[in-house]
């Protein structure tokens, strides 16, 4: 399931103020917990990661809750499990859950044309919903664009029809419907617009059921609310005074739009609330016909891997859960919930900044902190990461030129002296391996900073490489002159 990366990254340089924190008495009395809470308070000196709260539920129920460091780069505010962090795509979840009850209650069909339901939008010429229908938007599998939501729209819940209806005309199907997993922002845009449609209620109150009935108490998509209370601010790092630096206003990400794919905001202690409810296998959250619904529809699904409804069912060393990472303007977020030894973890950080340059597989300071919290939990013995790129001497599967109607163009791929080379109307760069399949390239930042692109290749459903997939579009192989 690859797909291609946008990446901002900066290694820090300086370390931070010692970390404030607070625990709960659960927390303190359990090893495990004070040996990942030491190395995760080590891990933030070194990363620069001004907060971070945990959520960890294990033991039949028992829960760990803890703030460490602060809402805000060198102010005394601590992080609480009360402090609002925002969850980025783990919002989809919430989607994804909504949509499951519309379909189980009769009023959505999993395979009916979306358009019959959102017939009224227009898209970028010829573009048309032809084709597309719930089930593909809801497992990434539409062929609609994803170059992220506009930062600004009116954030009024009742005005997600309207906002859509003015940003559909920019947006083309970079795919035909059903030929490749691309992750799309924008389709859950749609999917929360269908449900709100068949339900006759705004998205958002569609959606407060689902915090409701997961006793997430102080999770919300009100930003007035949000940041008005007890939130952490959102950082990136400033290269330039080698520290993080605090943005992200309210102004910045006040979009309706956004709300079905990323616009959640919540504490450690509603994360904890979605992790019992995953670890439930959805009991007391949706009903049993929803949840069979989100672990056996989409794409890719089996007992062990797919992804559907805006839940991942992923294997972290041989232990099969529920997961899902959100990555949005100053925020990471990540969930795993692993159903069969009960546990869930939860990790919100209130920075973007990667914990290495360049980037690796999961070197998010989240990812780093889920591995060794999973790691404790379960048991197990820390373990390196192998690394899952192809070698150099298969690199000349890629080669070859790629086609775009849209605004990818063409893309040449070149093998030169064992460095592969990407190349466009306005690019010609070397890349460096990421993962199997995937690769990067970096321009350099006017702030400092480097933007990492990701290029991933795609196999067509013979096992032929087809496809070549970055975030700005998906090109198709062209035939050999």
């Amino acid at each position: 399931m690859n797909r291609p990366l946008l990446l901002l990254v900066a290694l820090p340089t300086l370390g931070c103020t010692a970390p404030a924190q607070m625990k709960t008495a659960a927390a303190a009395e359990d090893p495990r917990f004070v040996e990942l809470t030491e190395w995760t308070e080590a891990q933030m000196e070194e990363w620069q990661v001004p907060g971070v709260a945990l959520a960890v539920v294990t033991d039949g129920g028992v829960r760990h809750l803890e703030g460490l460091g602060v809402r805000r780069w060198n102010m005394p505010d601590p992080v609480t499990p009360d402090s609002l962090f925002r969850l980025g795509s783990i919002s989809k979840m919430f989607a994804g859950a909504v949509v499951a009850e519309e379909i189980a209650a009769g009023r959505l069909s999993l395979d009916a044309p979306a358009a019959d339901v959102l017939g009224d939008l227009t898209f970028a010429e010829p573009q048309t919903l032809e084709g597309v229908t719930l089930l593909q938007l809801i497992s990434h599998t539409s062929g609609i664009q994803s170059t992220g939501l506009p930062n600004t729209c009116d954030p009024d819940p009742d005005l997600l029809g309207a906002e859509l209806a003015e940003m559909a005309p920019e947006w083309a199907f970079w795919s035909a419907p059903g030929e490749l997993f691309h992750y799309a922002n924008q389709g859950y845009s749609l999917v929360g617009l269908m449900a709100e449609r068949s339900a006759g209620a705004p998205y958002t109150d569609l959606a407060q059921g689902m915090l409701d009935r997961a006793g997430m108490g102080t999770a919300t998509y009100d930003w007035i609310e949000g940041f008005s209370g007890e939130h952490a601010t959102g950082h990136t790092m400033d290269l330039a005074e080698g520290r993080p630096l605090a943005y992200r206003t309210f102004n910045e990400r006040a979009c309706v739009a956004s709300y079905p794919s990323g616009g959640l905001m919540a504490s450690a202690e509603d994360v904890a609330g979605l992790l019992e409810a995953l670890i439930h296998e959805g009991d007391g959250w949706v009903s049993p016909a929803a949840w069979e619904l989100m672990t056996t529809e989409g794409y890719g699904r089996t007992e062990t891997s797919g992804y559907g409804f805006g839940l991942q069912t992923a294997s972290y060393r041989d232990h099969v859960g529920y997961t899902h990472h959100g990555s949005v303007g100053g925020y990471f977020a990540m969930v795993w919930a692993i159903p069969s030894e009960g546990l869930g973890v939860g990790v919100l950080v209130n920075s973007d900044h990667y914990a290495v340059d360049p980037p690796v597989p999961w070197a998010k300071p989240t990812q780093r902190i889920m591995e060794h919290a999973l790691d404790t939990f379960l048991g197990l013995e820390p373990e390196e990461r192998v690394s899952s790129a192809r070698p150099v001497e298969d690199w000349d599967r890629y080669v070859g030129s790629y086609h775009s109607d849209y605004e990818l163009g063409d893309v040449e791929i070149t093998l030169e002296d064992g460095v592969l080379w990407y190349e466009d109307a306005t690019t010609r760069t070397p890349m460096f391996t990421y993962s199997r399949d995937s690769f990067l390239y970096g321009e350099p930042r006017d702030d400092g900073r480097t933007r990492y692109v990701g290029v991933g290749f795609e196999e067509d459903a013979t096992g032929a490489l087809d496809w070549l997939i970055t975030d700005t579009g998906i090109a198709r192989r062209q035939p050999a002159l």
